[in-house]
């Protein structure tokens, strides 16, 4: 089924409750105009959410954006119906934290429930931010992302991590006006970008990605432009990636 039949579907069915990766939602919030359906309820899965994009599904549908996390190892948190924060599940599951910094943390999870495949301190490959709050469950601020897609920059001797969120807010705030964009790090010191659309004044937003390393004080990397190549319809969203498989961060 084509996107378009999708479409067509979605106005028959007329469904109270949408649940679709982030990408996909998008996609389907630029089709706004053909799309004649009013959800109630909208769940953001399998990918990350960021804020502006929560924001935009948001105004598009007139519906607030509520998000799932889980994975094959389980049903891990969601958005709480009151306050719209990612609760865990930590009624049914041990989750563990594995502190990154004050506020990031790889779950560690245990589940009580299983009795056919036992899951028992299982280290999850994801980072999470937790959220400022006097809950008895762990509240989430984001779901930030892989764990081994975290980059890296050189200050010094040392090799200091640059979590997902941080780049991201970078772009963000570049001023530029992207539908979408993919940096991934190759090696120490090596980063390739691609901006859909096509980016204009290319050196400025080298400039201003640049700020954060030397806010860092952090050797500046060398950066190479690509054409920007679209997922395959399916595959998992993942804007920021590494690819030097860096294990220095459980020590970080």
């Amino acid at each position: 089924m084509d996107f378009d039949e999708h479409l067509q579907r979605l106005n028959q069915i007329q469904p109270t409750i949408l649940s679709a990766p982030a990408s996909v939602l998008l996609m389907l919030a630029s089709q706004r105009y053909r799309l004649k359906i009013r959800p109630k309820k909208i769940f953001s899965v399998a990918e990350v959410l960021e804020k502006e994009e929560e924001e935009q599904l948001s105004h598009c549908f007139s519906c607030k954006i509520s998000q799932i996390y889980q994975c094959t190892e389980g049903f891990l948190a969601i958005s709480d119906n009151k306050s719209n924060h990612l609760v865990m599940n930590e009624e049914f599951l041990i989750i563990e934290k594995e502190w990154l910094d004050e506020k990031r943390f790889v779950p560690v999870i245990t589940d009580l429930m299983r009795t056919t495949q036992p899951i028992i301190r299982y280290r999850l490959d994801d980072v999470l931010v937790t959220k400022n709050s006097t809950s008895i469950f762990t509240e989430l601020d984001a779901i930030e992302g892989r764990l081994g897609d975290v980059c890296f920059a050189k200050q010094g001797n040392k090799e200091i991590p640059l979590f997902a969120d941080v780049i991201r807010q970078r772009m963000t705030s570049s001023g530029v006006d992207f539908e979408d964009y993919r940096i991934c790090q190759h090696d120490m010191g090596q980063f390739s970008i691609q901006v859909y659309p096509n980016v204009m004044d290319k050196e400025a937003l080298i400039q201003h990605l640049n700020q954060l390393f030397i806010q860092k004080n952090c050797e500046i990397p060398q950066w190479h432009w690509q054409a920007f190549n679209p997922d395959e319809p399916g595959v998992k969203r993942r804007r920021i990636l590494s690819l030097i498989n860096k294990v220095a961060l459980k020590n970080a």
